[in-house]
């Protein structure tokens, strides 16, 4: 299992191997900046193997309806099922999110802006 300690692998280090395992790249190609689908290769079938390699190594779950919640701003189109977007985020992206998992967060529910009462709304409740 791996974790980010000092004294055993990153979790980049985790996420880098089973990039390489599950995709045939070199190490040298896997830098946090590399986006899986167009810079490694990834296409949406190999998300299926590699958050499932994820939750092997990690001991994590990874619900791709989660994962997919996680990465949606990194989608081309908005009605992307959810492995493109999976393969549409970073090397860096996929070891937050581990982290993330490996710390207890447990949402990653796109966050909802906060709806303000229009300013008149907000007067009259001040002379109340």
């Amino acid at each position: 299992m791996y974790c980010a300690s000092p004294m055993s692998p990153t979790t980049f280090e985790g996420v880098r191997d089973v990039l390489v395992d599950a995709l045939g790249v070199d190490d040298d190609d896997v830098t946090p900046e590399a986006v899986l689908g167009k810079d490694l290769g990834a296409e949406s079938i190999d998300a299926l193997d590699i958050t499932y390699r994820l939750e092997k190594i990690f001991r994590i779950t990874m619900p791709m309806q989660e994962v997919a919640d996680s990465f949606r701003k990194y989608a081309e189109a908005a009605d992307a099922h959810d492995l493109q977007i999976f393969v549409c985020s970073s090397v860096q992206d996929v070891v937050n999110y581990v982290d993330a998992k490996l710390r207890g967060v447990t949402q990653f529910a796109p966050v909802k802006p906060v709806l303000k009462p229009p300013v008149e709304n907000r007067k009259e409740r001040w002379l109340e």
